[in-house]
């Protein structure tokens, strides 16, 4: 299960005079993503995606299409209704994770934060001189709640 958040907040603000062209402008995005994995500790069923098979006899109503015990079924929701899964999976944390029955569970923060001026100078009418200045940062993927995955000693 993954959650995302994105920040995002931009600003622009131009002036103009006869003779210039001033424009400036910021930006921050800040990605807040949290994950858990193994959110199934009692168990988890899937219906579909392979061959599930009858537990019991079905009988049809015109008695020619009758389904036996250990015939595959027909399709996911004969699976669903005769409660004959394509697969069983349970998630447990080996005794050594510090984070209870909750499976590498993560919070990655990434920001990014740029900003820009510009200035469009009109020297004479056949020339115009442009000239600017621009500044980005994007730091590297970090996490903010930091949750060891073994407890230290245990390993």
């Amino acid at each position: 299960m993954a959650f995302g958040n994105l920040l995002h907040a931009r600003e622009n603000v131009s002036v103009t005079t006869t003779a210039h062209t001033f424009k400036a402008g910021a930006e921050v995005r800040l990605n807040r993503d949290s994950t858990y994995f193994g959110i199934s500790p009692n168990g988890e069923y899937d219906f579909g995606g392979g061959t599930s098979y009858s537990p019991s006899e079905i009988k049809s109503q015109s008695g020619t299409h009758d389904i036996h015990v250990g015939d595959p079924l027909p399709d996911t929701l004969s699976a669903f209704l005769t409660g004959s899964p394509f697969a069983y999976t349970r998630a447990v944390a080996p005794s050594y994770f510090s984070n209870g029955e909750n499976i590498g569970p993560a919070a990655d923060s990434r920001s990014g934060f740029a900003a820009y001026m510009e200035d469009a100078w009109k020297v004479t009418q056949r020339m115009v001189l442009n000239c600017g200045l621009r500044f980005e940062l994007n730091t590297p993927i970090s996490e903010r709640a930091p949750n060891p995955s073994f407890v230290k000693g245990r390993i």
